[in-house]
């Protein structure tokens, strides 16, 4: 069979056509963050003041937070308060057996982006000249079902990370805020700050790399069950072709891997003169390469 590349590069700068099911996961994203910062402005405000921040508090007998008179035993049992709320917020705390089931709130995202990778894997290889079928009730097969388990896990646990990550750094912001003496108001303030940085710096940045992740795992299912048909395929590195690419996935922009290498393999990036240092290192030829992450994969045959 002659070979034929699959030019499916599209005019818009999402390739993978999942914009959508980005935005819907980080709307939802964003609103538990926004209810955390709301609960950690009622608390530490001058709403309830349970840190006793404000010049006239009085120290009252009953609540964890309210029990302790020095700065050490405040910010522990304020810890304490904010992990069990991001914990109820955004792991909503259930089994593994349960995460790996795609019962967390999350795996309704990977799963529509594994199904879109799927089905645009499918039109890729027909446009490539590849008699593919049409599988209506993929998540019935062997293969996504096993591929989904673990990416609804590493998504639960990348989410744990985060809420260990902002536990930390509030920790550190309440410290000084205790040692500056700040009223409720502008403690309540920097602490709302520091979640919301934790929120656009990580959270976020979560929630765009893991639907790509789920996406370009499923292209690569998808195609390699072409092979299984005893067509070779293998794919082709693809940016999203605009003024935004980095550096990093321009380098190999338009290289083809056989698909196991594609699971696997990594290359070496090497900064030019007028590129930072910092973006040198070892990334994955599979995307999302580095977080936030537009690229995809198309499929040669022959």
């Amino acid at each position: 069979m002659p070979c034929h590349h699959a030019h499916l590069r599209q005019l818009s700068t999402d390739p993978t056509n999942t914009t959508g099911i980005r935005e819907r996961f980080l709307r939802e994203m964003r609103q538990r963050f926004e209810t955390i910062r709301g609960l950690i402005r009622k608390l530490v405000g001058y709403d309830e003041d349970r840190l006793h921040l404000a010049q006239d508090a009085t120290l009252v007998d009953g609540d964890d937070i309210e029990r302790f008179s020095t700065d050490g035993g405040k910010i522990r049992a304020f810890i304490k308060w904010l992990r069990e709320r991001l914990d109820e917020e955004m792991l909503e705390p259930i089994e593994r057996k349960a995460v790996r089931n795609g019962e967390h709130w999350s795996a309704t995202y990977i799963r529509s982006s594994y199904k879109q990778g799927w089905e645009n894997g499918t039109q890729r290889l027909q446009n490539a000249g590849v008699s593919a079928e049409t599988v209506e009730e993929i998540f019935n097969l062997g293969v996504p079902q096993r591929q989904l388990r673990k990416l609804y896990a590493r998504t639960y646990e990348n989410l744990q990370s985060v809420n260990e990550d902002a536990a930390d750094a509030v920790r550190d912001v309440l410290t000084e805020g205790l040692a500056e003496g700040l009223n409720p108001r502008d403690m309540a303030r920097r602490l709302t700050k520091e979640v919301r940085t934790i929120q656009h710096t990580q959270a976020e940045v979560l929630a765009r790399t893991e639907v790509i992740n789920s996406y370009s795992t499923s292209t690569l299912d998808r195609y390699e069950r072409a092979g299984v048909d005893g067509v070779s395929v293998s794919g082709e590195f693809a940016t999203a072709d605009d003024d935004r690419v980095c550096p990093i996935c321009e380098a190999i922009e338009a290289t083809e891997y056989a698909i196991d290498e594609m699971r696997e393999q990594t290359f070496s990036f090497e900064s030019s003169d007028s590129e930072p240092d910092h973006l040198e290192g070892e990334y994955p030829v599979k995307p999302p390469v580095h977080p936030q992450c537009r690229c995809a994969i198309l499929p040669v045959v022959g």
